[in-house]
């Protein structure tokens, strides 16, 4: 049987290229019931505004539907520390969950870690109050700004205080600071245009901020982790923990242990003496990226290359991070090497992976999640949209454990080696349309808007992630680059049919050579930069009719 097993673990990632990298679900029998199924969302950033949990609601709600046994959190339970944030993190959590429990009754298991904003967020909200301070109402009062915008300014500095402080202190002890907002306001109304009147309140605004910010680091959860956690999560808080969930192991470590500098100290010794598994995976989860694993090596929000160090030593490892928000529609949001390591996205707001030009998601429309199931012998991770309610993208589906020479089937050189390159269909076409067509017509450059088609994605998971988009002039050797520009499809944070079906770059008058004629080339990329074949535009000039369009 121990032959079988390591034969299988080193055909499986063929296995999976001829299953076209999406999943070998039916093949290998996922209809069987997995031995554990985990939820994960990460950076759900919670906050007291009405409806700001509907989300984290409709996911937890979903995975209860799922029957899940555990729900991970990989960090960034809440947006600024607050206790009443954490006591509204803990309300929806019992809304589904109550008493750690399924609808059904059956047991669920949840593995919060906390992340940055859960450790400093008192420092993020202070700065609700920063329109307060006293030099910023007597810059408002200097005479330069008209009589609207000093009011609108003022007033929004009023709003925004009192929302963050209403929302975030019990209201007995926010009373005195709020009523101290409404005095402030009425005097400013009552100042009317009289800018030596409003100078004259920069004193007061200055103390209500300084009142404001004391009740917010009051606040703050972080100070008392020890008593808040088991009043809300029924366990006692610390560094690092273990559990154990029908039997595989769940690491965790808070970000209070870690923080910006991103060493895990202690991390080697502490997963050496808990008697961890060979046979199965086991689970480490903490809020920053270990470093050089998910999403590549530039992408924020990466420790330093402390826990990757350490996870090396376990191939059994499974770990599950946040704090970038990049999307997980990013196929390299899994990364296998000396272990595993699974970017986990945003409940909140999505970053997109740098370097690419795309409008980032609007805030809200991009709500990420995953769901794992892991079998005998293999692990099957679902990327879910909960903005649309719908799968994201395929499936990734790799085996559960690795002889020592095995392939990785999720390593980046391996996909780069063996995925397939994303096409342009046949006839597809490259169309320019210069910003003001008459200066264009008459010699002068302007910005060039540059459209084509979306490409097919590759066969076996080299799904199409971006675009090369090339400008090159005519030179004596041939085509000389000028510009070279990255450009990722529309809204490829979502799902693939919503990402319509044309794309459109604009090249501004500096990415154009002066003088010369010249030409845009496309190429569709996957993920691991592998590029495909190019489409060419005719060569074009100010002032001169396009020559005939290259093949």
């Amino acid at each position: 049987m121990a032959n079988i097993n390591k034969l299988f673990t080193l055909i499986l990632p063929a296995l999976l290229l001829v299953a076209g990298c999406a999943s070998l679900s039916s093949s290998i029998g996922l209809r069987a019931k997995p031995n554990l199924r985990v939820g994960i969302v990460s950076d759900v950033h919670i906050r007291n505004e009405p409806g700001f949990d509907e989300f984290f609601l409709k996911a937890l709600r979903w995975f209860d539907a799922k029957k899940v046994d555990a729900v991970v959190i990989p960090g960034d339970l809440t947006d600024d520390a607050m206790n009443m944030q954490l006591d509204h993190f803990t309300r929806c959590w019992n809304e589904v969950f109550a008493n750690n429990r399924r609808s059904d009754g059956a047991p669920v298991e949840p593995v919060f870690v906390t992340g940055n904003h859960d450790d400093e967020g008192a420092y993020y909200i202070i700065h609700s109050c920063d329109g307060l301070a006293p030099a910023k109402i007597a810059a408002l009062a200097n005479g330069r700004h008209s009589p609207d915008q000093v009011a609108a300014a003022i007033s929004n500095a009023i709003a925004r205080a009192r929302n963050a402080v209403s929302l975030n202190v019990p209201s007995v002890k926010a009373g005195p600071t709020l009523a101290a907002l409404s005095d402030f306001e009425g005097r400013f109304r009552a100042a009317g245009t009289n800018l030596a009147a409003i100078a004259a309140l920069a004193g007061v605004a200055g103390q209500i901020q300084t009142n404001a910010c004391n009740l917010f680091f009051s606040e703050t959860f972080v100070t008392n982790l020890p008593a808040v956690w088991p009043r809300l999560f029924g366990e006692e808080y610390a560094s690092f923990f273990h559990k154990r969930v029908k039997g595989y192991d769940f690491i965790g470590v808070n970000w209070d242990f870690v923080g910006w500098s991103g060493e895990i100290k202690g991390l080697d010794d502490y997963l050496a003496s808990q008697a961890l598994p060979v046979d199965r995976p086991f689970f480490y989860i903490q809020h920053a990226h270990p470093k050089g694993t998910c999403h590549g090596d530039k992408v924020w929000g990466q420790d330093n290359g402390s826990s990757t160090n350490v996870l090396s030593k376990y191939p059994n490892a499974i770990a599950l991070s946040g704090h970038s928000h990049t999307t997980i529609a990013d196929e390299r949001a899994i990364w296998q090497g000396a272990f595993t390591s699974i970017g986990c996205g945003s409940l909140y707001y999505l970053g997109m992976v740098p370097g690419g030009e795309i409008a980032q998601p609007p805030k809200g429309e991009g709500r990420h999640g995953l769901l794992l199931d892991l079998f005998d012998d293999h692990v099957v991770v679902e990327r879910r949209d909960f903005f649309h309610d719908e799968e994201l993208a395929p499936k990734w589906d790799f085996p559960a454990t690795y002889a020592p020479d095995a392939v990785r089937p999720y390593s980046f050189a391996w996909r780069a080696a063996h995925c397939g390159v994303p096409e342009f269909p046949r006839k597809a076409a490259i169309t320019l349309s210069p910003t003001s067509p008459k200066s264009f017509a008459s010699g002068r450059l302007c910005p060039m808007d540059v459209s084509f088609p979306l490409a097919r994605d590759g066969r076996n998971g080299g799904r199409l992630a971006e675009f090369e988009v090339r400008v090159e002039c005519e030179g004596t050797n041939g085509p000389a680059l000028v510009k070279t520009k990255r450009v990722l499809p529309p809204n490829s944070f979502w799902a693939r049919h919503r990402w319509g079906e044309t794309v459109t770059t604009r090249l501004a008058v500096r990415d154009l050579p002066a003088g010369r004629p010249f030409r845009i080339a496309v190429r569709p990329a996957n993920a691991f930069g592998v590029l495909g074949q190019p489409l060419f535009s005719a060569y074009v000039r100010p002032g001169a009719a396009s020559t005939k369009k290259e093949k």
